[in-house]
């Protein structure tokens, strides 16, 4: 007896939702006259229409897209901290266009023995940057200064993100502690941000 009154049950529910779905499958945008439940409304949807895609080189607000950034002079800062230095790595828009810009450097340490560490990146979010001629966005280089073995740094080798481009700059912030086979270093770089 359970087994008849549980399915008189689910069939009745699937008639139900059958009834259901014929009667709300008007046109998304268009509401049906006189379907509903007796409340005198109908449903209307707000969905707009997509809109068509702005024209290439252009933003949706009718401005002019910036493009991908071509002229970029990498430059470093003075380091700030005590335990830990952040080193700013400035990049600055050398080109006569405004640019955009987002991500990571690419940077590299390299040992006066000859040494190369590739720096990993922070687990910070990347935001998009626009640069105007002239103008810069900063990443910060972390970094543990030597204490017990010190690694003697010559060069900062960095490469602005999007580009292929790189340029070697004379590291000045003294020795560091070498860390290139740990799995969370002390020493990375962080996004550019404007």
């Amino acid at each position: 007896m359970r087994r008849t009154t549980r399915t008189t049950a689910m069939v009745s529910l699937l008639a139900a939702c059958a009834a259901v779905t014929a009667c709300g499958s008007s046109t998304p945008g268009s509401a049906s006259p006189g379907s509903g439940s007796g409340g005198g409304s109908a449903v209307v949807s707000t969905e707009s229409a997509p809109s068509s895609p702005a024209p290439i080189g252009q933003s949706g607000d009718g401005q002019a897209a910036a493009a991908e950034c071509a002229s970029l002079t990498p430059s470093t800062g003075k380091p700030q901290g005590d335990s830990q230095k952040k080193l700013p790595v400035v990049i600055t828009n050398t080109g006569d266009t405004a640019c955009t810009l987002s991500g990571y450097p690419g940077a590299q340490l390299v040992g006066a023995d000859g040494h190369t560490w590739d720096l990993t990146r922070s687990s910070d979010t990347t935001p998009e940057v626009t640069l105007q001629p002239g103008e810069a966005a900063t990443s910060y280089l972390s970094f543990l200064p030597a204490s017990a073995d010190p690694w003697d740094v010559k060069t900062l080798r960095v490469t602005p993100p999007n580009t292929t481009a790189t340029v070697d700059l004379p590291w000045t912030s003294g020795p560091v502690t070498l860390q290139d086979g740990a799995t969370r270093p002390g020493t990375y770089i962080g996004p550019v941000n404007g």
